[in-house]
């Protein structure tokens, strides 16, 4: 077990139902709630101020491009000056109750990723676009319900779909693939909420509270690491340095512990984050 500190700070007081978090580079936090807000931790300790109101429901994920943030919710996914809560596009129609997307600032590219909808249980779609929303591509098919997304170093998208039972499996998306019979570079059990691409392996987080290690020891095999088990829910993770933050659906409290930065450095690898 690669151990973490207990939790050394969390946010006084919560939001409904946190889905998603980002930390800037003056360590603010920024919290999307379901609901349809994004709020803005200045500190853990400062009350949340409401940065953009009136998102459609459900609001299920965000990613920053500068002072730029796209953000899924409802059936669309837009983007926001985040100062100003100005829509700029508005541009990707959302079928599915399974939908996400992540961006690759070096290529400038978005990947979205959307479910299939009954009766086509692998009928899911992975487009390519460019950040202004044109030359949407249909990249890849085949994926029944994708939970969440990461772009590693290499620009290869990385995605997690769920199966069949408790099953879920991770796919990187290569153009072309379709990934209905495709066996998953790696299988996950519970559910899980969100994914963060290192050089050597991958940061998944489980709705159980449980964060894992997967480490990348050959072509196509992984080694798992625990990294430790929480009393909350957890819905989304952020990894910022040694630092890792962690949002509590149902608490609404935003979480921040220090990993051991040795035992980090030396199992976990160098960290990279778009």
């Amino acid at each position: 077990m690669i151990p973490i500190l207990a939790f050394i700070d969390s946010t006084l007081l919560p939001v409904d139902r946190p889905v998603d978090i980002h930390v800037d580079d003056r360590n603010q936090v920024y919290v999307l709630s379901i609901n349809g807000r994004i709020y803005l931790y200045p500190t853990l300790l400062d009350s949340p101020i409401v940065l953009i109101d009136n998102l459609e429901q459900p609001s299920s994920e965000m990613e920053f491009v500068g002072d730029t943030i796209y953000v899924m919710h409802g059936r669309f996914l837009q983007s926001f000056w985040n100062d100003t809560g100005r829509v700029l596009l508005d541009f990707i129609p959302i079928m599915s109750e399974s939908n996400t997307f992540d961006i690759d600032t070096i290529r400038k590219r978005i990947y979205v990723a959307i479910g299939s909808r009954w009766p086509i249980l692998d009928g899911g779609r992975i487009f390519r676009i460019n950040y202004d929303g044109k030359n949407m591509y249909n990249m890849a098919t085949g994926l029944k319900a994708p939970v969440c997304m990461d772009v590693d170093s290499r620009g290869i998208p990385w995605v997690i779909s769920y199966l069949d039972g408790d099953m879920y499996g991770l796919y990187p998306v290569y153009e072309g693939m379709n990934y209905a019979n495709l066996v998953p570079s790696i299988y996950l059990r519970n559910e899980p909420s969100d994914i963060v691409a290192l050089e050597g392996g991958f940061l998944i987080s489980f709705r159980n509270g449980s964060i894992v290690y997967f480490r990348r020891v050959g072509k196509g095999m992984y080694e798992r690491d625990s990294v430790g088990r929480f009393p909350i829910e957890i819905s989304s993770i952020f990894l910022k340095g040694d630092t890792l933050y962690m949002s509590d659906y149902s608490g609404g409290r935003i979480y921040r512990s220090i990993l051991e930065v040795d035992r980090w450095k030396r199992n976990f690898g160098r960290f990279r984050k778009r």
